[in-house]
C-alpha cells in the first residue's frame, strides 16, 4: 500500500494524474480503507480537474475528476472525521462545484485547527489574492494574503509559489522596499531550475 501510495504522490507531482490515480486505485483494490492511498487518489483526481480548469479542458471532465476527488476525501472523512488533509481535499472540491465561501470557511478551519498545515494556508492565500487582484487598492486582502502565504511557507520552507505570491503581496501591501526585496530574495532563491 506505501509503495503505490508513494508512487501516486510521485506521478501527481509529475503531471501524471491518470496514471497516480490508476497507481492509488490498484493499491486500493488491496486496502480499500488505507487513508493514505484515499488521500493520494483524491490529491491526484482534484490536481487533475485544477490543471483542467487552466487548460481549457471540457467543465463536465472538471468536475467529475472533482466529484471522483471528493469521493476518496470523503471515505476519508468517514474512517478519520478530523484528518486535516482530507478536510483540505473536501474544501478544495467545493470550488468547481460553486461553493467558494463554503471551501474558504473549511480551509480557515484547518488553518485554525492545524496553524501549521501548508495547504489550508496557501489555498486561503490564494483566495485573498484573488481578492486583493478583484480590487487591488483592498490592502485588507493583501494582508491576509501575505499571512497565509507565509505561514504556508513557514510550513513548508522549500514552496517557491509559497514565497513568490507571498513577496508579490508584500509589494502590493506596499511594504519598505527592503522588506519586499529580501522576500523576493527568499523566492528567487527557492525557484526550481
Amino acid at each position: 500500500a506505501e509503495a503505490a501510495q508513494a508512487l501516486s504522490e510521485v506521478l501527481t507531482g509529475l503531471g501524471r494524474y491518470a496514471e497516480a490515480t490508476e497507481a492509488a486505485s490498484a493499491g486500493l483494490k488491496v486496502n480499500e480503507d488505507h487513508v493514505g492511498l484515499l488521500l493520494a487518489r483524491s490529491r491526484a483526481y482534484i490536481t487533475m480537474a485544477d490543471w483542467g480548469a487552466v487548460n481549457g479542458v471540457d467543465p463536465s471532465k472538471i468536475l467529475g475528476d472533482a466529484a471522483d476527488a471528493d469521493l476518496s476525501a470523503s471515505r476519508v472523512l468517514e474512517l478519520e472525521p478530523s484528518n486535516p488533509d482530507a478536510r483540505v481535499l473536501h474544501a478544495k472540491v467545493l470550488q468547481p462545484q460553486g461553493a467558494p465561501d463554503e471551501a474558504v470557511t473549511e480551509f480557515a478551519k484547518v488553518a485554525e485547527d492545524h496553524p501549521d498545515h501548508f495547504d489550508a494556508h496557501y489555498e486561503l492565500g490564494l483566495h485573498w489574492f484573488r481578492a486583493g487582484g478583484q480590487d487591488n487598492k483592498d490592502m485588507n486582502a493583501w494582508k491576509k494574503a501575505d499571512e497565509h502565504f507565509t505561514a504556508a511557507l513557514a510550513a513548508d520552507a522549500t514552496s517557491y509559489d509559497a514565497a513568490f505570491n507571498a513577496a508579490a503581496a508584500k509589494a502590493w501591501r506596499r511594504l519598505d522596499a527592503p522588506e519586499v526585496a529580501a522576500a523576493y530574495l527568499v523566492a528567487a532563491r527557492l525557484r526550481p531550475t
